[in-house]
């Protein structure tokens, strides 16, 4: 499921590039839709956090988008409300474009890889729930908490989501990040 595209870095590096007021400078190509949105999600982000600079973005788009993805959907899925709200949208009120067939269980993303303790109680539920939902669970491990010093929950937690779900953009059409607060907030 992982892709080969520099997308994910390019998300995951926007806000501290913005945050130090330096260039994005991409060198893989992006794929041409996110080289496109880019520069939007760069104005959104500052709208909304006006201390963050619009820095400028410096990447070449790659010929044509990779071969499309499975049409299938994952969400992340953490064990909370927020987590069960949109697995349970997904699967029964609200249909996706492509079926939600996956879990995604990121360590490190939730909590910072340093605080593990309960991470395996934690992962052992998120497995169960999924094989009761009729779904699959993906485990994965992320460092990307531990090299950054933005405010996670305030700033940086649905960057950090985004990239790690474009990190799995090859076996996915679509991915879902359940939200805490509304597009306002």
């Amino acid at each position: 499921f992982v892709s080969p595209a520099a997308d994910a870095f390019a998300v995951a590096m926007l806000i501290p590039a913005m945050r130090r007021g330096e260039a994005l400078d991409i060198t893989p190509p992006l794929s041409p839709r996110l080289r496109f949105q880019l520069p939007r999600i760069r104005d959104i982000l500052h709208t909304w956090h006006p201390e963050l600079t619009r820095s400028a973005i410096r990447a070449a788009s790659g010929p044509v988008d990779p071969a499309p993805a499975p049409a299938r959907a994952a969400t992340f899925f953490s064990g909370g409300i927020d987590s069960f709200y949109t697995l349970l949208k997904c699967l029964r009120h609200e249909p996706l474009p492509a079926p939600l067939t996956h879990v995604v269980f990121m360590r490190g993303l939730e909590k910072p890889l340093d605080f593990m303790k309960g991470v395996e109680a934690a992962q052992a539920l998120v497995q169960d729930i999924a094989a009761a939902a009729g779904v699959e669970c993906i485990v994965g491990e992320s460092n990307l908490r531990t090299h950054f010093d933005a405010d996670w929950l305030y700033l940086y937690c649905g960057s950090g989501l985004a990239a790690a779900a474009l990190s799995l953009a090859g076996g996915f059409s679509h991915f879902c990040i359940p939200s805490t607060h509304s597009y306002r907030n």
